[in-house]
């Protein structure tokens, strides 16, 4: 994949439940409707500018990529409501599909280490059309069991 085009950067916030979510979206400079990829990550605090070096490599090769600051509440190292973690992936990428420069049926999530586990969702029609699993070795036999293989 080549890795050449120029992109744009917005921020974005996203009412959540009880909280706003901020992140950044990169958008390719060509025109039409591109693949759209959500970062999302793992256990920690979980900040967009982990991502940043990916998604500007994607953007600049024509993908909308967008990546968002973990929530603060319903998350912290004594209690973790995955659910609600699952909740705001679907959130970005409805947010994602909803833009008119961004291809629907070609929009994915790229879940870090136990991301994995919440990317996927349990509803068809909210499911994105392809995901991405990163781990570290300690975690990726069960990134692999979630996935299914």
């Amino acid at each position: 994949m080549a890795a050449t085009g120029s992109f744009r950067t917005e921020r974005f916030s996203i009412r959540a439940e009880h909280q706003w979510l901020h992140g950044t979206i990169r958008v390719p400079l060509r025109p039409g409707r591109h693949p759209a990829m959500v970062f999302v990550s793992g256990s920690g605090n979980g900040s967009r500018e982990e991502f940043t070096p990916q998604a500007e490599f994607l953007a600049r090769a024509g993908v909308v990529t967008l990546a968002y600051d973990k929530r603060e509440i319903g998350y912290d190292f004594r209690s973790r409501d995955f659910g609600l973690l699952a909740d705001d992936v679907l959130r970005m990428v409805g947010h994602l599909r909803a833009r008119p420069d961004v291809d629907p049926a070609r929009t994915g999530v790229w879940g870090s280490a136990r991301a994995a586990g919440w990317c996927r969702s349990p509803r068809p029609r909210a499911r994105p059309s392809a995901s991405s699993c990163w781990s570290p070795p300690r975690t990726s036999r069960r990134c692999a069991r979630s996935r299914g293989r």
